[in-house]
């Protein structure tokens, strides 16, 4: 799915769906500062473990100073939530708003940066566009009978169903992955140590191109 150009059609409105960032990096008493920054983040975690967020970024480069580390940062004092349904009374894990047996997951964005030439800046181009999106989440639930889940079939009927993912029980310390439309669209077959598992992939569908009609995307909720 594409975003630039086209989606949005105009650069206010894309300024307004692709916000960029300016990224700061303290090291032994000089700063790096890059202006324009986009990029993909790339979660991940496994079963009765923390999340883990990668982030890949491009900016554009703003100078080094000799500057000292932040004297006012503030460090979480508490452990990170896990996915684990612990005393929740709804699956950590869910597709299809049935509970599923995972050990691993992870979700590609699918995302792409274009780093747009301009004579017009101080580099001769300016802050990185993102051009592709197609974010696919991947699971390994245990192996079911096929009156319980019919992956093969959904795939053949592009069944789409949605994906909750719920890190921690804890008010103020738990967040959730949450993706209303989700679609299986390759089936593998595993072995999890002497069970049989299946490998999937899901595409995360979205009902519009832009923000304002992004509904059914996937999003993170941090509550």
């Amino acid at each position: 799915m594409g975003y630039a150009q086209t989606s949005p059609s105009d650069t206010a409105s894309r300024l307004t769906d692709q916000p960029s960032g300016t990224c700061y990096i303290f090291e032994d008493g000089r700063l790096m500062r890059f202006v324009g920054c986009r990029g993909t983040f790339t979660p991940d975690g496994k079963s009765a473990r923390p999340g883990y967020g990668t982030f890949n970024m491009t900016g554009i480069y703003a100078g080094r100073v000799d500057a000292p580390i932040p004297a006012n940062l503030v460090i979480a004092g508490h452990s990170a939530p896990v996915l684990v349904q612990g005393a929740g009374v709804s699956p950590s894990a869910s597709l299809n708003r049935k509970a599923t047996t995972i050990s691993t997951w992870s979700v590609d964005p699918g995302s792409q940066i274009e780093n747009i030439d301009d004579p017009n800046t101080p580099y001769g181009f300016g802050s990185g566009q993102i051009v592709d999106r197609k974010k696919m989440l991947k699971i390994d639930p245990l192996a079911t009978l096929v009156a319980n889940r019919d992956t093969i079939a959904d795939i053949g009927n592009g069944v789409q169903m949605p994906g909750v993912l719920r890190h921690g029980s804890q008010t103020g310390n738990r967040w959730a992955l949450v993706m209303p439309s989700t679609q299986p669209v390759m089936l593998d077959n595993a072995m999890r140590g002497k069970l049989r598992s299946d490998d999937v992939t899901l595409q995360v569908r979205s009902i519009g191109k832009d923000g304002y009609v992004r509904d059914s995307d996937g999003y993170l909720v941090f509550y």
